[in-house]
């Protein structure tokens, strides 16, 4: 239990109100793919990019777990734009 005291969460509450309105009104104009691809977004800036400096350091240099973790971030934005873009009749059989 002590660990979820010491843990510290760079995530401001701003962040997650734009979130919770960016889903909200996605899901409001019923886009739920446009819903998916931003929590996608927010989980990547806030997984990698917000999480930088802890990621590869002050001094800027990768380490191999850190390009590792970026190249399976790229890999799930490429396969989720393409996956969440194609139509419905894409899997209908003639």
């Amino acid at each position: 239990m002590d660990f979820l005291f010491e843990v510290n969460n760079n995530i401001t509450v701003f962040e997650v109100g734009l979130l919770l309105l960016c889903n909200a009104t996605a899901n409001l104009f019923n886009k739920p793919r446009l819903a998916i691809m931003t929590n996608l977004a927010f989980t990547i800036y806030w997984g990698f990019f917000l999480n930088f400096n802890v990621l590869f350091g002050s001094s800027y240099q990768a380490s191999e777990y850190s390009f590792i973790f970026f190249i399976f971030a790229i890999v799930v934005i490429i396969f989720s734009i393409l996956g969440l873009t194609r139509g419905d009749d894409a899997c209908e059989e003639d």
